[in-house]
């Protein structure tokens, strides 16, 4: 791994969590899991939803239906629960309010820059390349990587590994609680936007370095702050 560089160049790297990140798609995923349970007999909430985001789908399936559903039928219910989603958001699909400018920014500086997501491939492939910008990223790691989900930090220590950089110069992106603990829990920072959660809720429940409602309200040089003490 590298060593941790001088305060002018860091972060030297940026990590991007998907869903409701570089995608304002929160409510999808909530309206889809309501929907796919309903076609199987079963009544969760919204809130039931909410409080799992950044969870995978296996762990989320087998909350629903059991420790011992096997791992073929995981499969096939998190495929179809994702074709719904899928269907549901295709017609919205876009990439977040200011992401585009802020990636063009940390491409010019050459600084390195990944999608770090809990969700499953083909979901990863529906957004990037629909949307147009898998073209900002070197790194795209998802659910196939790694074995626990996200509070755990394994995704996001996992990521810098693969790009070669120690965690604590890495600025993570999360909009989930589970996804800002992981973050912190690597020894990132964290930048959390209020796409899923309020700034209150996100505030009292996790210790995020800031917190955005979007990214027009982000640049370089407020991100740089991060890590001046450091």
């Amino acid at each position: 791994m590298q060593k941790t560089v001088s305060s002018t160049t860091r972060p030297i790297a940026f990590i991007f969590d998907m869903d409701g990140v570089i995608v304002d798609n929160s409510k999808y995923h909530n309206m889809s899991w309501i929907e796919f349970c309903r076609r199987h007999g079963k009544q969760i909430t919204a809130a039931d939803v909410e409080a799992r985001f950044g969870n995978t789908n296996i762990e989320y399936i087998r909350h629903i239906f059991g420790e011992n559903f096997s791992e073929v039928d995981v499969a096939r219910f998190g495929e179809e629960k994702e074709t719904i989603y899928r269907e549901m958001f295709t017609p919205e699909l876009q990439p977040a309010t200011g992401l585009v400018d802020l990636l063009s920014q940390i491409v010019e500086r050459h600084i390195p820059c990944a999608v770090a997501t809990a969700a499953p491939t083909s979901n990863v492939d529906f957004v990037l390349d629909g949307t147009g910008i898998r073209k900002y990223f070197n790194l795209v790691v998802d659910a196939d990587c790694v074995t626990k989900g996200k509070p755990d930090p394994e995704i996001y220590l996992t990521t810098a590994t693969m790009l070669q950089v120690q965690p604590e110069d890495c600025v993570v992106f999360e909009d989930s609680i589970f996804g800002i603990r992981s973050g912190k829990a690597a020894g990132m920072k964290v930048v959390a936007i209020t796409s899923s959660y309020s700034a209150g809720k996100i505030q009292a429940e996790t210790s995020p370095d800031l917190v955005i409602n979007s990214f027009t309200d982000l640049n370089l040089k407020t991100i740089e702050k991060l890590f001046a003490n450091s």
